[in-house]
This record gives structure tokens, C-alpha cells and sequence, in this order.
């Protein structure tokens, strides 16, 4: 839909402040798998997953956490293999596709709406400090939160 119904649309850009999200506290947060997405890598022959993470604990309810699970044959048993695991999806002992597309076709509809427990942690990235999904455990884990502030 491009068109308003209602008539024009005033955008007030003058009257905005720029806005930017507080990051979201490091440790444990309950989160449920939104949407993940097969992606080319820049830096490697190997595509990615995308896993968008939509998080469901009070004030952060409907905030939202990434992480990147690598499809380089090196990275599979750390991310994609123990991930699914900790979610309850079980891979089979061998499996061939055709395709990175084929596996992704394959596993994501098996990890979408997934409730889970994101660990949050803080990087620096061009001299920014931003959140990252350090850890992905199973539904109603219990993980004690950081009693100070750091970066990883």
C-alpha cells in the first residue's frame, strides 16, 4: 500500500529529533525465532542465516536481535548443528541438497515461531557499542544475569 487513504501524509522532519534504541541489557532474554533469511556473505564463499529473534520479556517485548549462522562447513557443528539442538529440531544423521537454498527451504520454516532465551552481550563495532546474540539456549533456561556492565 503506498497511497493513503486518508489523504496526504505530513512528515514533520523539522519538528523530529533523531531517535536511536537503548540498547537492550546483556544477559538472558526470552525471545521466540521471527524471520530468518538466507544471505550471500561478503566475506566468504559460504552463505548465512539471518536469524531475526522478537523478544518477549517485559520492557523489551517486541524488540528485536539478530544473529548470523554461518553454512560454512567449519561453522556448522558451533551454530546451525547446536542451535538446533538447544531448540528441540533434530537434523538428520546425513542429508543431501542441492543447494544452500534447498537446506534453507528445508530448515527454516523448522525454526521460525521457535521460543528460545537469547544471551545479549555488547561489542564495539566502528567505535559504536551495539548488542549482540551472544548465545541461543532453550525455551525457560535459566541463566544468571551479569552483575556489571562490560563488553563481552
Amino acid at each position: 500500500m503506498t497511497e493513503n487513504p486518508q489523504g496526504p501524509i505530513v512528515l514533520g522532519w523539522g519538528e523530529m529529533e533523531e531517535g536511536e534504541f537503548e540498547l537492550l541489557p546483556r544477559g538472558p532474554h526470552a525471545a521466540n525465532i521471527f524471520e530468518v533469511e538466507l544471505r550471500d556473505s561478503q566475506s566468504s564463499p559460504y552463505p548465512y542465516l539471518n536469524v531475526d529473534f522478537k523478544l518477549q520479556d517485559e520492557p523489551y517485548q517486541n524488540r528485536h536481535a539478530w544473529s548470523i549462522w554461518s553454512l560454512h562447513p567449519k561453522a556448522l557443528p558451533y551454530g546451525v548443528k547446536r542451535y538446533c539442538a538447544r531448540l528441540g529440531i533434530e537434523l538428520p544423521t546425513s542429508q543431501t541438497v542441492n543447494s544452500y537454498s534447498e537446506f534453507a527451504q528445508w530448515l527454516i520454516p523448522q525454526l521460525l515461531g521457535k521460543p528460545c532465551v537469547v544471551v545479549i552481550g555488547h561489542e564495539e563495532y566502528e567505535g559504536r557499542t551495539r548488542e549482540r546474540v551472544n548465545d541461543v539456549l532453550p525455551a525457560g533456561s535459566q541463566v544468571s544475569k551479569p552483575a556489571q556492565p562490560s563488553l563481552i
